[in-house]
């Protein structure tokens, strides 16, 4: 090691050195202190709670197919009064029979994959919506996003295929929701 001569000089300067970061450092903790007094503060009062759907993702075991469901907000019945009010809160949401990991299966078990899609090796995904009555019937079935070559005939078949769902409540009473099934169609290992 190299010895240091300590002399008044290079005291002088170490000294400067630890007395500039020493303020640095008591500078930049007062600008945070400061900046986080001057932030408005977040109380149950102030914040506003906004429903957003749920998400759920299934998948195949095969992966010729992969399934993705996504719930969205129950639809309006202006004829009910009850319907007028807005919920804060979903307490349950619609289930497919036996639970939501059951739709996975269901699709493996009901699948034709179309030949035209085998043909063209196409793949993608087709989004169905469709609505759930309170008695938890099926209906208003409609193609939101489609790929074509009969995959999107394909899974507008399965979606009628369906047995009744468990309806969702609120409140404790069953409702109508509509719901958005993505269905992923993968054509890479269909043999």
């Amino acid at each position: 090691m190299i010895p240091f001569n300590d002399s008044p000089k290079w005291i002088f300067w170490k000294y400067l050195i630890h007395i500039c970061l020493g303020l640095i450092l008591i500078y930049a903790a007062y600008s945070v202190k400061k900046k986080a007094q001057n932030t408005p503060s977040i109380n149950a009062r102030s914040v506003q709670y906004l429903p957003e759907p749920l998400i759920e993702k299934d998948t195949l075991t095969n992966p010729d197919i992969i399934i993705d469901s996504k719930e969205s907000k129950p639809n309006a019945d202006t004829s009910n009064p009850l319907s007028q009010e807005i919920f804060n809160t979903y307490e349950t949401p619609p289930e497919f029979p036996g639970g939501n990991d059951r739709i996975a299966i269901f699709m493996k078990k009901n699948i034709q994959y179309p030949k035209e899609a085998i043909k063209s090796n196409i793949g993608g995904r087709v989004t169905i919506s469709f609505t759930i009555k309170a008695n938890g019937k099926i209906t208003n079935i409609q193609l939101l996003r489609g790929i074509g070559y009969g995959c999107d005939e394909e899974a507008l078949r399965l979606v009628k295929l369906m047995p009744k769902w468990k309806p969702g409540t609120i409140n404790n009473v069953p409702r109508e929701w509509h719901y958005n099934l993505p269905i992923i169609f993968n054509s890479r290992d269909i043999k």
